[in-house]
């Protein structure tokens, strides 16, 4: 019973595990470099994250309520060297990293769904924002890291293996973490009987998530279970019957099974799902051409198929099928399986193989998929089977260059480019760099191929003016590359903000027809597309866009940004009066702060509408602001009180005739100046004068308003004493009408009599807009 308990403990702990992932929604994956730890986290919606320090690592505010995290694969490509643990604080929601390692960390956003987390090995550079705390913004950066010692949980007592190994096993009393509290022999573990349904309720779920991990490979039977009959006889009195050794067992949980996480692969050789990894073997391209050159092979290969009774054997099919697999020659090998009839359990594998070689993407459900993991040639032909890599995505990279050096020279130069650009999505630049020693080592003379790489790697890594020469020297001289080379130039050129030639644009246009339906036509027309947006023809590039291709939105998103920052305003008008939703939220900002200008607050409003964070409500405050509605901008503003903010604060406040909070406002940005003005127009004398916007004491305006005698004197004194061009206008010095003015232009002081005049006859035409105002509301 004791063993029965332990399974259903370790099974408890597998299955809750499970639930959790499930219902998380923000996946953590890894990745080993030299020097570095990488977390990706794929957060799933766009988010305004924050990452910063804690005392014992770093941790992440994905910055919105209840967040989640997938954390099952987050050990599967790192060991615990950088990264000791990483859990999900219960109280705050925020992922917390413990780092073990004189370490520091860095975090980027790759793209708007997608955070990267890099652990770096040395101290922080100086000035480091992610050194201090999130709450604490402002508070100096903490102590830097240092390494500890990994503790491990001590071994279960009455444990087989820690008995044979005696104490040492145990590490000891010091530097080891307890497992928690001993049970007690003495107490029995039984429910109450009124538990018992609840109990059995709970069995039957535990042994139907125990059946789908073992499905899914994720746990494995380590050790049989004693039989009934065993506990029948140790219920009685007798001794309980021991279980028996298994010497290959793994180091499991209770000794019963060995639990992993969804996605670790149980051993070397086998996919995360549980398939078997396709051995070298299967891949031995060099070996099918038996060294022989194209045309001796097809020429033997085709007559080993007319045999006697013109019924050639299936092995001289599939031989024959191979050597055009291995020179390249994937519709041929193709079209001979067909026509002779190979079944598509003989040619599941070569089917695929005939695709990739001729630069396809296989047919769905090909048996390469999920084998990048694999320690075998495998992997880099599933890793060509894809339509490209992404940052964090398990792949034996180690496996893939070894297989891809294995290959002949000639397909090397053929396959090394598209190989390379996998990697260079996934911004693995030291495999990408082996590739292209590999496909060097194999040429006498320059490749293309790797002139080509070296160019998309300068793009990639943001010189893309040194690669455009050597692009269009690639073009121009034609060959197997040259169309590869010419999108990588418009990649290049719109990199650059430069201009294409027209001619290329007409080359790209007819190329898309010569390739259209298949992979390589979708890739040209999305060049044509960034090409007339470089040539700044946004009418011609969005018109070549269908606004429901959800496979180009990529393509949109870049066009999308291209007309935010380079695009005129009939160009922007034209394009972009309804948002986008593949538009990256930092363009969708940009484009509506463009449209605020322009004076269209409700084309502003659309591109903003649902986005969260700082930026976003302040344009919406402004897109309210000029459409006339402070009320709307306050609410924009509600939780914001930097600066900017409180301008747009202070702005809605005097269009809602709030002097003094409007003043308040003022004042916080640090512009007492704007604070006295609007005092002064709110007729607020004592704050004005208070705001430095009076030149004259109030007590002065007083005595002057009381008696109309004193109207002009002192004003006069004071114009004839102070200093010219020091002595601010004076208020009681109003400017006359034109027509008592004299010479054009001139003005001069009239009495307070006549000022009073222009002040009643300036709040008649105010009251009277008032009404006009309400009887006929602004839209």
């Amino acid at each position: 019973m004791q063993a029965v308990r332990a399974l259903a403990t370790a099974a408890c702990a597998f299955a809750a595990l499970c639930c959790t992932a499930g219902a998380q929604t923000a996946d953590v994956r890894s990745g080993e470099h030299e020097g570095f730890s990488r977390l990706v986290i794929r957060i799933g919606t766009a988010a305004d994250w924050r990452f910063g320090r804690t005392e014992q690592g770093y941790e992440l505010d994905l910055g919105r309520p209840d967040p989640r995290f997938d954390l099952s694969a987050a050990f599967e490509r790192i060991p615990r060297t950088r990264l000791g643990a990483a859990w999900a604080d219960p109280a705050t929601g925020r992922l917390q990293l413990r780092v073990v390692c004189a370490c520091h960390a860095v975090a980027f956003a790759l793209d708007e769904r997608t955070a990267v987390i890099d652990i770096r090995d040395g101290a922080a550079p100086d000035g480091s924002g992610f050194e201090r705390s999130i709450d604490r913004p402002d508070a100096a950066a903490l102590p830097p890291l240092r390494a500890v010692a990994v503790q491990r949980p001590r071994p279960r007592p009455g444990d087989p293996s820690v008995a044979a190994a005696g104490p040492a096993a145990t590490g000891g009393t010091t530097g080891v973490l307890e497992t928690g509290p001993r049970p007690d022999p003495t107490v029995p573990d039984l429910a109450a009987p009124a538990d018992a349904a609840r109990v059995e309720a709970a069995r039957d779920e535990i042994l139907r998530d125990l059946a789908a991990a073992a499905a899914r490979g994720t746990v494995d039977p380590a050790v049989r279970l004693p039989s009934p009959a065993s506990d029948a006889d140790a219920a009685g009195g007798s001794q309980p019957a021991q279980m028996p050794e298994n010497p290959a067992a793994p180091a499991a949980v209770g000794g019963q099974v060995e639990i992993r996480p969804d996605g670790i692969r149980s051993a070397d050789g086998l996919t995360a799902d549980g398939r078997v990894c396709l051995p070298d073997s299967a891949f031995a391209l060099g070996d099918w051409r038996a060294g022989q050159d194209a045309a001796t092979a097809m020429a033997s290969g085709r007559t080993a198929l007319a045999a006697e009774f013109d019924r050639p054997s299936a092995e001289a099919i599939r031989r024959h099928v191979r050597e055009l697999i291995a020179f390249g020659f994937g519709a041929e090998a193709r079209s001979v399986a067909r026509v002779f009839g190979i079944s598509a359990d003989d040619t599941g594998l070569l089917d695929t193989l005939a695709y990739l070689v001729d630069g396809t993407p296989p047919p769905e459900g090909h048996p390469l998929a999920g084998m990048e993991v694999c320690n075998s040639a495998a992997a880099l032909w599933a890793v060509l089977a894809r339509d490209r890599l992404t940052p964090g995505d398990p792949v034996d990279a180690s496996a893939v260059a070894l297989a891809f050096g294995a290959l002949p020279a000639d397909l090397r130069l053929h396959l090394g480019p598209a190989l390379a650009d996998r990697f260079l999505d996934a911004g693995d630049a030291a495999t990408v760099r082996t590739l292209r020693d590999a496909i060097a080592r194999g040429t006498s003379g320059p490749a293309t191929a790797v002139t080509l790489i070296d160019a998309r790697t300068a793009i990639g890594t943001g010189e893309a003016g040194r690669a455009t020469e050597a692009l269009e020297a690639l073009v121009a001289e034609g060959g197997p590359h040259a169309v590869d080379a010419m999108l990588a130039l418009v990649d290049a050129l719109v990199a650059e903000e430069v201009a294409p030639d027209p001619a290329l644009r007409l080359a790209l246009a007819a190329l898309e027809r010569e390739y259209e339906g298949t992979p390589r036509g979708a890739a040209l027309r999305d060049a044509q597309v960034l090409a007339a947006a470089a040539a700044g023809d946004y009418d011609a590039a969005f018109g070549l866009l269908p606004p429901a291709d959800a496979s180009q939105a990529g393509v949109r998103a870049t066009v999308f940004a291209m007309l935010a920052g380079r695009g005129g305003d009939d160009a922007l008008l034209r394009n972009a009066l309804a948002p986008d939703p593949s538009a990256a939220p930092s363009v969708r900002l940009q484009i509506a702060e463009r449209f605020t200008t322009l004076g269209f607050p409700e084309i502003a409003l659309r591109w903003t509408a649902g986005m969260s964070g700082a930026p976003a409500q302040r344009l919406r405050a402004a897109a309210h602001l000029a459409r006339g509605d402070g009320r709307a901008a306050l609410r924009e503003l509600a939780a914001e009180a930097d600066p900017e903010a409180e301008s747009l604060r202070a702005r809605a406040l005097e269009a809602l005739d709030q002097a003094d909070p409007a003043a308040a406002a003022w004042q916080r940005t640090g512009d007492p100046g704007a604070a006295a003005a609007v005092a002064w127009r709110a007729r607020s004398w004592a704050a004005a004068e208070r705001d430095g916007a009076l030149p004259v004491s109030l007590d002065r305006m007083l005595r002057a308003l009381a008696d109309p005698a004193d109207g002009g004197a002192e004003p006069a004194a004071n114009a004839a004493s102070a200093p010219a061009g020091d002595a601010p206008p004076d208020p009681l010095i109003v400017p006359a009408a034109q027509a008592d003015a004299g010479a054009a232009g001139s003005a001069g002081p009239v009495s307070l009599a006549a000022a009073r005049t222009l002040l009643a006859e300036a709040a008649g035409i105010r009251e009277d807009a008032a009404g006009l105002l309400r009887r006929f509301p602004p839209p």
